[in-house]
């Protein structure tokens, strides 16, 4: 696997400098193409995907007008306060994509003009790549702002001029070629076909091989999304394969909790393995470091310890936050409902967090489920190719899927009591908190 970071101090978490992704892409996928000899050899495709919901807007000649603003972002309050008074099936907070487009309507109308176009930072690299301005269809589905069965854009404000959205198309679809100055820079030769891919949890739940309705995915790195790949129907998203829907709860610091407690430690990841994962911690921990997603959409809410001791120590500080993103992912389960009666058993475990096999181990325990560790748990990737895959026509999902995906290693639930009277007692700890939580808030 390749990978590269952003030059220290150059971006945020909130806000990335397109130019600067830009650079460290076209080194990246240079250095991809040189170590691995792919000109001799030529490229069938190219597919990305990326974070989301996060915009940028360009002019009619491509240039960047702002920064890209990452999902992170919550300048965007007011205006989610506003779309959740008027729109009954609007819960979301300003991280979304209808809240940032209405606070720069409001707050920079001079993007707005004709020519200018709002994309994902994804689709921004594939307009350098093509000159193409596109948005998939599984992305523009999550939003207010389009109407899956019309097929067409229908914006909350009169007066949002519909030509700042992009062209929607299909994630497998071919969007373009490589060309340009961009795709020379990158070290692609041109001519390359280029397909639209998707939002990096969609493309993980394929790349775990969630393509038949009831498969569940658990995606865990600094976030957690909990998937659940269904057949079509009103109120879900669509998938990123064709006649499939992708059922999506989110939880917003999962990773970044354990992080947060080992480095209080001064622990690495090694730690967790000499952890026990069958002796339940007799302490409660709410990942809430960041607000909350999913279940409970609440940036207000914060992290909590709750049953501190004289006694408490380490290991079971440690251990209190693992089971407790745990008692988070159970409870997303049990929102999601049941899965196929073939799979409903079973979780594809992908993302950073399925490298600690006694953290499988705890989640199986605690959901009840055999927790599937995927071979390649890098899965957002291995989803856009798949999408590139059967964009030329190689192959049906579920062809493609048994083809690439595989599972390497199966976590079988050990059902203790303790955890469901544990798990009770969490569950009822956000309803019990959440005054504490406004309150809080309100004074910082």
């Amino acid at each position: 696997m390749y990978k590269a970071d952003y030059p220290a101090g150059s971006n945020t978490i909130c806000e990335h400098d397109p130019v600067i992704l830009e650079g460290v892409l076209a080194d990246l996928i240079s250095r991809i193409i040189r170590d691995n000899s792919i000109a001799e050899h030529g490229l069938k495709g190219i597919s990305i995907c990326g974070h989301g919901p996060s915009v940028v807007f360009i002019d009619a000649g491509g240039k960047p007008l702002s920064k890209i603003i990452t999902w992170q972002d919550k300048r965007a309050e007011q205006e989610a306060g506003y779309l959740r008074e008027n729109y009954r099936d609007f819960s979301r907070d300003g991280t979304s994509y209808e809240a940032k487009i209405l606070w720069f309507f409001r707050n920079r109308p001079d993007l707005f003009k004709s020519g200018n176009t709002v994309l994902y930072p994804k689709d921004y690299i594939l307009f350098k790549l093509t000159g193409n301005r596109i948005i998939d269809r599984s992305a523009a589905s999550t939003t207010l702002f389009y109407n899956v069965d019309s097929k067409t854009w229908v914006p909350d404000q009169p007066d949002l001029p519909i030509d700042i959205l992009p062209a929607v198309v299909n994630s497998w679809e071919q969007i373009g070629e490589t060309g340009g100055a961009f795709s020379r820079g990158c070290n692609l030769s041109s001519g390359i076909p280029v397909f639209a891919g998707g939002i990096d949890a969609y493309c993980e739940a394929v790349g775990a091989g969630a393509v038949e309705p009831g498969y569940l995915v658990d995606g865990t790195g600094t976030s957690t999304c909990i998937s659940k790949c269904c057949s079509v129907r009103a109120g879900l998203d669509l998938h990123v394969i064709p006649a499939r829907s992708l059922k999506i709860e989110m939880m917003s610091a999962s990773g970044l909790s354990v992080d947060w407690i080992l480095a209080l430690f001064s622990e690495s990841l090694d730690f967790l393995e000499t952890l026990d994962p069958d002796t339940p911690a007799k302490l409660l921990f709410l990942p809430y470091l960041v607000g909350e997603r999913s279940p409970h959409w609440d940036e207000k809410a914060r992290g909590a310890f709750i049953g501190l001791t004289v006694n408490t120590d380490r290991n079971e500080a440690v251990k209190a936050v693992l089971q407790g993103v745990a008692f988070g992912i159970k409870e997303n389960l049990l929102r999601l409902g049941q899965g196929s009666n073939r799979e409903d058993e079973s979780v594809r475990a992908v993302g950073g967090g399925a490298n600690s096999r006694v953290w499988l181990q705890l989640k199986a325990n605690v959901t009840g489920k055999i927790y599937k560790k995927m071979k390649v748990i890098d899965s957002a990737a291995l989803g856009a190719l798949i999408l590139a895959a059967l964009g030329n026509r190689e192959g049906e999902p579920a062809e493609l899927v048994n083809t690439w995906v595989k599972v390497e290693e199966c976590y079988y639930p050990d059902k203790k009591a303790a955890y469901e009277t544990l798990f009770k007692i969490y569950s009822r700890s956000y309803p019990d908190l959440q005054g504490i939580f406004d309150r809080l808030y309100a004074i910082n």
